[in-house]
């Protein structure tokens, strides 16, 4: 099961061959970027040119149909590209889609005419009426198209220069080509998108470590930044509401609370809670609430299947938190249920698109569809919240929630186990690791030198992650890593660096099979699902490795000023 969702469409590597093959590629590359676009306007159908003699447009999206048309011609080009043949259709597609979900057709009264299509070469002609306009949307195109190519697991803009060389070859588009715009032009557009590109993925995967590492204030800051550019995705407003949600948990610091199917890390956060600190110091109700609330907005905004089950888990949190306020106490349990019920809803139109009367009876029964199914995540959802629901409805139906927590304890689900030491009252803290923890160190960069300094040495990227110019993310680069450094008015750094290269001093090469983890670490880690690939951590020791298809891509190690 996924512990954690928040980054989910998973790139996977097809080499082209017979046609079914290149179709399913198509296809497959063209639903990632749907998805990661995440728009609630319906998406267009895709249609292959197969004819010879039309093959002149490489790829086009008409408005009228809603329908974006690639050459097959222009998919063999992207097929002679190797290792980039999915980056470059993604390239193709992603600017398409970014043309529809953008709305590009509506620009004035007096152009509409004049945008009967937009071919990805026929872009930029010279048209009297608005040429301006039409270079800042293809700019446009090229940006927004090659962000959420990236966040679907696809480097699409930076192939692109080399892809559209060897297309205005085959295609034969000369330079002096007046309905074109010329090679160069088209390729300077290209690298500049890339740098505005660069600037963007620097933050959204900063955002995305230091959420696995658990600084939740650092990813709602980089997320946020994200979205006030105007860059919307489902994904990323999932990713912001968690950051909320997750830093309320950690504020409540109680051993009661159920592991949520959100949780990064439960167990970690229960070893964490210090009772003796929450007697002296309590909780501050309001405080969390209002984290729990600033969530539940971003989850609406995500509005998907997995945010809807996220939004449930937010007010069963708050029924917990206010259970000595029966009032309030209903209120929220009240939401829960109904958040819970819209969950069902959506997963059962996911599994009966059109038929109304099977999606009735899947939310009646859910569990009775879901057995059937090879994919036991949705059920193990069912019988997780199904069980923390019932207990919270209440304590007679204690029995039932164990059933349901072992039904997914039978399925492999750690917050189930977690769940059942809960409702048992029965957890106990993992005992202090006999092992020392390795202390990581990537290129010998001493890191204990910048917690003390709250800065890079020259050179280093810096970017504002807000408008009061306080909160800034750092970046250095290495020749074989990159250093992010989170800090709030020079305070509080985070510190975390990734490397794709090194071994880690445990010994861990990269693409060494993740089972090598378990004969050098004394914990099991904590998966997180991502895009492209999955994050496998182990708290004790500050450590995330990256792993895609079972081989280690990369690791990086995080750390804290009063951490030391």
């Amino acid at each position: 099961m996924k512990l954690i969702q928040f980054l989910l469409i998973i790139a996977i590597n097809f080499t082209f061959g017979q046609t079914q093959t290149k179709n399913n590629a198509i296809n497959q590359v063209f639903n990632d970027i749907v998805t990661a676009w995440g728009s609630n306007l319906e998406e267009p159908d895709i249609e292959i040119n197969e004819d010879a003699d039309k093959q002149r447009q490489m790829g086009i999206y008409l408005p009228s149909s809603n329908k974006i048309i690639i050459d097959q011609k222009a998919i063999d080009i992207c097929n002679s590209f190797g290792d980039d043949s999915l980056n470059n259709l993604a390239f193709i597609l992603a600017h398409e889609l970014t043309h529809r979900y953008k709305e590009h057709i509506w620009i004035t009264n007096e152009d509409r005419n004049s945008f009967k299509s937009f071919s990805f070469m026929n872009n930029i002609k010279n048209f009297n009426q608005n040429q301006t306009r039409r270079l800042e949307i293809e700019s446009e195109a090229d940006l927004k198209g090659g962000f959420y190519a990236y966040i679907a697991g696809y480097d699409a803009l930076n192939s692109a220069p080399l892809l559209l060389d060897s297309l205005y070859k085959k295609y034969n588009q000369k330079n002096e080509n007046l309905i074109y715009p010329s090679l160069e032009e088209r390729k300077d557009m290209c690298k500049e998108q890339i740098k505005k590109l660069e600037r963007l993925k620097v933050i959204f995967d900063a955002s995305n470590y230091a959420l696995v590492s658990g600084y939740y204030k650092g990813a709602q800051k980089g997320f946020s930044k994200i979205l006030n550019e105007k860059f919307f995705s489902k994904e990323i407003w999932n990713n912001l509401g968690l950051s909320y949600v997750l830093e309320a948990i950690e504020k409540m610091d109680d051993t009661t609370i159920f592991a949520y199917p959100f949780e990064l890390d439960s167990k970690s956060r229960l070893n964490n809670i210090n009772p003796k600190f929450r007697a002296i110091g309590g909780i501050n109700k309001s405080e969390i609430e209002s984290l729990i609330n600033e969530a539940i907005k971003r989850f609406k905004k995500a509005n998907y299947k997995i945010s809807q089950l996220n939004i449930s888990c937010c007010y069963s949190l708050l029924t917990k938190l206010y259970n000595e306020d029966s009032k309030k106490r209903d209120e929220y349990f009240y939401e829960a249920e109904n958040a819970y019920n819209k969950y069902k809803t959506t997963l059962a139109k996911e599994y009966f698109k059109n038929n109304m009367e099977m999606q009735e009876k899947f939310k009646d029964n859910p569990v009775k569809f879901l057995v059937k199914t090879k994919d036991t995540s949705d059920l193990a959802t069912i019988y997780v919240m199904n069980g923390i629901l019932s207990y919270q409805k209440s304590t007679d139906l204690k029995n039932k929630s164990i059933k349901l927590f072992k039904m997914a304890q039978k399925l492999g689900i750690n917050n189930a186990s977690i769940n059942l030491s809960i409702i048992n009252s029965n957890f106990r803290k993992d005992p202090t690791q006999k092992t020392q923890p390795y202390l990581e160190k990537i290129e010998d960069y001493d890191f204990n030198q910048i917690l003390l300094t709250k800065n890079f040495q020259e050179p280093y990227e810096s970017y504002d992650l807000d408008n009061t110019h306080n909160y800034k993310l750092n970046v250095k680069r290495f020749e074989n890593s990159t250093a992010y450094l989170f800090t709030y008015n020079r305070r509080d750094p985070f510190f975390i660096h990734v490397t794709r290269h090194q071994a880690s001093k445990s010994g861990i090469m990269i693409d060494d099979n993740i089972e090598k983890l378990e004969n050098k670490y004394s914990e099991k880690p904590i998966k997180i699902n991502g895009n492209k690939e999955n994050f496998l951590h182990f708290p004790k020791n500050k450590t995330i490795f990256l792993e895609n298809k079972n081989k280690i891509t990369g690791w990086l190690f995080y750390k804290k000023i009063d951490s030391q």
